[in-house]
């Protein structure tokens, strides 16, 4: 899922042990989507050059307990940001695989924003524009 070409463009995580992503599930007490477990499958966590950040297993289950991201906007959970003050969301239950922005100053979902209709095409995105850099 993580385009070859991405990798120059950051640091990557290790790949993510099944146990990394239970605990990520019971630490939030939802279904991880789908998309972000096969990409923590893959590295658990980057930070690529621009400030984009997809967090690993461990981090986000404490960046969404920090901003109390199941009170405020339930049925998400926060997957990363963009050292800018915006939250990385995806939905946690149905079909939607969208991934949204929210400001982490304002965790409600009448807020967010579609970044891209799923992880993966976000991902082809953000390489498109680490060329343009």
């Amino acid at each position: 899922m993580i385009p070859a070409g991405l990798l120059s463009f950051g640091t990557f995580g290790a790949p993510a042990p099944d146990s990394a992503l239970a605990g990520l599930a019971e630490a939030l007490a939802c279904a991880i989507p789908d998309e972000y477990a096969s990409l923590l499958r893959q590295a658990d966590g980057f930070l690529l050059e621009n400030g984009t950040k997809l967090y690993a297993a461990a981090e986000a289950a404490e960046r969404n307990a920090t901003f109390e991201v199941a009170t405020y906007a339930p049925g998400y959970i926060a997957v990363g940001d963009d050292s800018g003050g915006n939250a990385f969301l995806l939905g946690t239950a149905g079909n939607d695989t969208t991934l949204y922005a929210v400001g982490m100053g304002v965790m409600d979902t009448r807020y967010m924003h579609a970044l891209a209709p799923s992880l993966a095409v976000w991902l082809q995105d953000e390489l498109a524009s680490q060329g343009k850099g």
